[in-house]
């Protein structure tokens, strides 16, 4: 498997296959997600702050 690196103001860590879905944790959020024939897999988030219709 590759590992596409994309520079953000995130800060990632390996993380662990299980649980699926998302676990939050005392310092972030860890998200494991499984598909037996993805070949990418896309993780979007947003700022709820931000994202307000005019």
């Amino acid at each position: 498997m590759k590992i596409k690196r994309i520079k953000s103001s995130f800060k990632t860590y390996p993380g662990k296959p299980i649980p699926l879905g998302a676990t939050v944790y005392e310092h972030g959020v860890q998200f494991s997600i499984f598909s037996r024939h993805a070949t990418s897999i896309t993780l979007q988030l947003f700022d709820k702050s931000k994202d307000k219709d005019s």
